[in-house]
């Protein structure tokens, strides 16, 4: 072929010894025209495949010089609202962090500016200048002293699941932030203590929870309990193409919660085919399907690498699953006995 061509089809069916040797490349041929068919079928999706990426990547880079323009103008609405309320002697950025730490005389408060925004985005300017106010307010009038009452705050107490460099930062400064009230619940994240009030959420420091009169189980345990029976929303069947998949429907702000809960994974095991496998992207988003369906295991991980890093308020990127052996919520590992984990 290199110093001649590639040969004809009549060429090479002429050129055949026998009957037998005909119909055998007769068959060759066959075989070599499906296959140049699939490959030209194959380039024509993977060109297509090519441009839904591209025009999605461009889409979403147009969303993202929006989003960031409304941040900004978020921040000085946030920055002006602080200035011009009576209790704010200052405040200053959290370095690392979207977040500003407001004090009020002693007394010193996180307001997270990812809250903010989110609350806001979407509104017109006027309506949004004056949800940032009643935000700011909500969260400033809402006296320090409060958090040391343990009677007061005990049914607000829940638990949430965060990255365990949550809250982490420092000011400009040097000044470390005191570090929150948390456990660890798996590799890189954490349980956290927070005080959430229908005006606001606190998440609770280290400081504030050794001033309880109570252990720092008691504390966990009740925040636990609140997590367990404010989870009344039932999970919904998403999807059977790869095998039953479920999630949990609505904006629930501690869907991830519910895998601190004991034997609630384990619990889904007949719901699904294989070993349970969980999803938390971010805070509102909970997915549980099974290990049996190699299919189902790449959808659920593409699906939480996707919203992970779309998500302005992620919350990990990895599958959850159970030991085989005590029920516990471990990190999945394809091919990987979770009892080993």
């Amino acid at each position: 072929i290199y110093r001649t061509g590639s040969p004809g089809i009549l060429e090479v069916l002429l050129d055949t010894a026998s009957f037998g040797d005909f119909l055998t490349r007769m068959d060759w041929l066959k075989r070599v025209g499906r296959n140049d068919a699939q490959l030209v079928s194959s380039v024509k999706i993977a060109r297509a495949d090519v441009a839904l990426a591209k025009e999605s990547l461009e889409r979403r880079e147009s969303e993202q010089i929006v989003l960031r323009d409304r941040a900004r103008v978020a921040k000085r609405e946030v920055e002006t609202a602080l200035r011009e309320h009576d209790k704010v002697t200052g405040f200053e950025r959290i370095t690392s962090q979207a977040a500003l730490l407001v004090r009020r005389g002693e007394v010193e408060s996180t307001l997270y500016l990812q809250n903010v925004f989110d609350e806001t985005r979407e509104l017109p300017p006027e309506e949004r200048a004056e949800r940032v106010r009643s935000f700011v307010a909500s969260l400033l009038d809402t006296e320090d002293e409060e958090l040391s009452d343990w009677e007061g705050i005990r049914p607000y107490l829940m638990l949430a699941v965060r990255a365990s460099t949550y809250g982490a930062g420092s000011l400009p400064s040097g000044e470390l932030i005191p570090p929150r009230a948390a456990r660890s619940f798996s590799p890189f994240l954490d349980a956290m203590l927070v005080v959430d009030r229908p005006s606001s959420m606190d998440y609770v420091s280290r400081t504030q929870l050794e001033g309880w009169p109570v252990e720092e189980s008691e504390a966990f345990d009740a925040a636990l309990g609140n997590v367990a029976e404010n989870a009344t929303a039932a999970m919904e069947k998403y999807s059977d193409t790869h095998g039953p998949v479920w999630h949990l429907p609505g904006d629930d702000p501690y869907a991830a919660s519910r895998l601190l809960l004991p034997g609630w994974l384990a619990a889904m095991r007949d719901r699904v085919e294989g070993l349970p496998l969980a999803i938390i992207p971010e805070r509102t988003t909970l997915i549980v399907g099974g290990d049996a369906r190699p299919e189902l295991v790449k959808w659920l991980a593409d699906s939480a690498r996707r919203e992970f890093e779309s998500s302005a308020r992620s919350v990990s990127p990895a599958i959850y699953t159970i030991d085989a052996k005590t029920g516990a919520v471990v990190p999945y590992w394809p091919g990987r006995d979770a009892a080993t984990s």
